[in-house]
């Protein structure tokens, strides 16, 4: 399985606007490309730096094929909807994952 990881420092003056966003809006329109067979949305709880909440995106695919097709096809357009809508009022850090099988 492969996971496309997306963790954002969320500004509090615009964190209930950007989770309705995300869940209303952003979430579906990453899983309606096609290029994800799920995803978790979650919270960081610990550590706490300031008063900025943390959250992660994970979006699991099996192919990597299907995440070079989200990279050039869709992310530009919905990363720029991001930014357009917020301002910039948040930090964002990306990571591709993967499982590595136990022996």
């Amino acid at each position: 399985m492969i996971y496309y990881t997306v963790s954002l420092h969320v500004e509090p003056a615009i964190e209930l606007e950007w989770l309705q966003w995300m869940q209303h809006i952003h979430i579906p329109q990453m899983m309606e490309t096609g290029c994800f067979e799920g995803y978790t949305f979650t919270r960081v709880l610990e550590p706490l730096n300031d008063e900025h909440n943390t959250y992660v995106a994970q979006y699991k695919m099996t192919e990597q094929q299907k995440l070079d097709e989200y990279l050039e096809k869709y992310a530009t357009e919905l990363r720029r909807d991001a930014i357009i809508r917020f301002e910039n009022r948040f930090l964002v850090f990306r990571t591709i994952l993967e499982d590595v099988p136990l022996q």
